[in-house]
């Protein structure tokens, strides 16, 4: 079996996202790229995150081919795949459906940058236009969107983050959810205070 550990971490952090509260049972994508053979471990589609084992998990190329593997990848391959082309010092990507970040997504709202944590993202979320999930449109909105950030927003979809492992990548999606939940509380208390750039800077050199 190809790409083992690889194989693991997906199922790993696969069952934490669910359990989490951060992408329900069927929904959302994890992959990610082995930095050697340049072949991507990605979900299955249709496996529930609690039922998915090492052997469901799909092995493809750059191309969105598969390499090894029973099962069929993810619908939104062309996505994982658009942003590893786009930025090779990406190592896994995180497709989600997190509550708070989704619901500024279906709202077609960036989350402003208005906290520290803000900074490790990049700033402000932006949302890119709707486009059919799966399709080369998408994928071609989604690696342009991310640049300089590392998450966005997919408008009346989700959410995705993407890291240099694993790890990182769903760390991003936690500060994500985070963000988003005061960003809510922020407007329910009538405030749109933000970080100033100054402030971003600021931050950014720590």
């Amino acid at each position: 079996m190809m790409l083992p550990d690889l194989r693991e971490q997906i199922c790993k952090q696969g069952r934490y996202l669910f359990e989490s509260g951060l992408t329900s049972k069927y929904s959302g994508n994890i992959s990610v790229l082995d930095r050697d053979s340049r072949l991507i471990a990605i979900k299955p589609s249709g496996v529930p995150w609690l039922e998915i084992t090492p052997e469901d998990v799909v092995i493809i190329d750059e191309n969105g081919q598969v390499v090894e593997g029973k099962r069929k990848p993810s619908i939104e391959t062309p996505m994982h795949t658009a942003v590893y082309c786009s930025y090779p010092e990406t190592m896994a990507v995180i497709h989600s459906h997190s509550k708070y970040g989704t619901g500024f997504a279906v709202a077609r709202l960036p989350i402003p940058a208005i906290c520290v944590n803000s900074v490790e993202l990049g700033g402000e979320v932006p949302v890119i236009p709707y486009s059919p999930p799966g399709s080369k449109e998408n994928a071609k909105l989604i690696a342009a969107g991310l640049r300089g950030h590392k998450a966005i927003l997919l408008a009346a979809h989700g959410v995705l983050c993407h890291g240099r492992d694993l790890d990182e990548a769903v760390y991003f999606n936690e500060v994500l959810e985070e963000v988003a939940q005061f960003a809510l509380i922020r407007r329910i208390l009538g405030s749109e205070a933000k970080l100033t750039d100054e402030e971003i800077a600021t931050i950014a050199a720590l």
